[in-house]
Formats: C-alpha cells, sequence, structure tokens
C-alpha cells in the first residue's frame, strides 16, 4: 500500500511539473482509513499538500448501491438473489409497495434466470388459488413492474456481454443509468 502512495505522489509530481495545480488533483481511494497514514506520509515527503475528505464508505452510497446491484443482477443471468437485491436498492425504479409485491411473487413461484424475462402468468396468490378479476389485476401490475425494472436490466446484460471494450462497458451503463431515469430520481431525492 506504501508503493502505491509513492507512485501517486510520483504521479502528482509529473502533473504538477507539467503545469497542473495541486488543487487540481483528487486521488480516491476505496478504504480510506487503511491508506490514510501512508498516504499522509509518502505525500508529505514529497512535499505535496493533503487534504483529505470523504471518509464514509462509497460502496455504501445509494448510486453506487444501485450500480453495482445492476451489474450483480445483469452479469449473473438474473439470479433470484442478485435481482431482488437490486430491485431493492434505494434508486431502483421500483417502488419499497410494488417491490414487495415483486418479491412475494419471485420467492413464491421460484422466478430465477430467464423466468424474470417472460411474462408471468401464475396466481399471485400462490399455488392453489382460484384466478379471479382482483388477482389478475395485481398480475398485470407485477407485469408492468417487471418489465418496467427487467427490461433495462436486460438490455445492459446483452450490450456489457457484446462490448468489446471498456469504453463500450461504459456506455452500455451509462445508458442504461439514463433508461431507469436515474438522474430525475436523484433530483426528486435532494428536493425531498
Amino acid at each position: 500500500a506504501y508503493q502505491e502512495c509513492l507512485a501517486a505522489a510520483e504521479q502528482i509530481m509529473e502533473l504538477v511539473r507539467g503545469g497542473c495545480r495541486y488543487r487540481d488533483v483528487s486521488v480516491v481511494c476505496a478504504d480510506l482509513g487503511s491508506y490514510r497514514p501512508m498516504v499522509e506520509l509518502a505525500f508529505h515527503r514529497c512535499g505535496i499538500p493533503v487534504y483529505l475528505s470523504g471518509t464514509e464508505d462509497i460502496l455504501q452510497k445509494s448510486v453506487i448501491h444501485t450500480v453495482l446491484t445492476a451489474l450483480d443482477a445483469a452479469l449473473s443471468g438474473f439470479e433470484q438473489r442478485e435481482t431482488l437485491r437490486y430491485l431493492r436498492s434505494p434508486l431502483s425504479p421500483l417502488s419499497m409497495d410494488t417491490c414487495d409485491l415483486v418479491e412475494n411473487y419471485v420467492i413464491t413461484w421460484g422466478i430465477r434466470g430467464n423466468m424474470f424475462l417472460k411474462t408471468w402468468d401464475k396466481n399471485p396468490d400462490g399455488p392453489g388459488k382460484e384466478m379471479n378479476e382482483h388477482r389478475q389485476a395485481v398480475l398485470d401490475r407485477l407485469n408492468d413492474a417487471r418489465e418496467l425494472a427487467i427490461a433495462p436490466l436486460e438490455q445492459l446484460s446483452i450490450r456489457f456481454k457484446d462490448a468489446r471494450n471498456m469504453q463500450q462497458q461504459i456506455q452500455a451503463l451509462t445508458d442504461f443509468l439514463d433508461q431507469i431515469g436515474l438522474a430525475g430520481r436523484l433530483e426528486a431525492l435532494e428536493k425531498q
């Protein structure tokens, strides 16, 4: 870890020699708690001013959590656990009430893999129950929710697997975030 900090310091020194200002440089690490003493030591030895902030775990942030769970769901082949984690993520396109309905249906009928991609036709109240108008309305709502949440994941999965390079993977992820309207939901959260 200390060698990584020294390498970062050397990179910063090279940027500064090229005309960059220290305040224009940011260094991001996943575990600042472990790296903090080594960053401070390495940067001090190189004469680099250091301002440390953001000591929160970035992986616990809503956006990062949503992105990671979406990737897990899409790239796992829609395994039940990973897909439900995405649907429960703070910025998934489903409301919590709708997510509860979907989760109950998925668990009741053992939905996993490609079953997420097909129209659901089983009784939402479980086996042995007679289908009626109310249950059909609930099933229609479930299929609308499935389409809203799973269709973008399916596109992400296809495009990510077909990508030939990192740029195409990043574009697939960016398009997914646009498709689920992440920016709009973040703005709505900010206003609350």
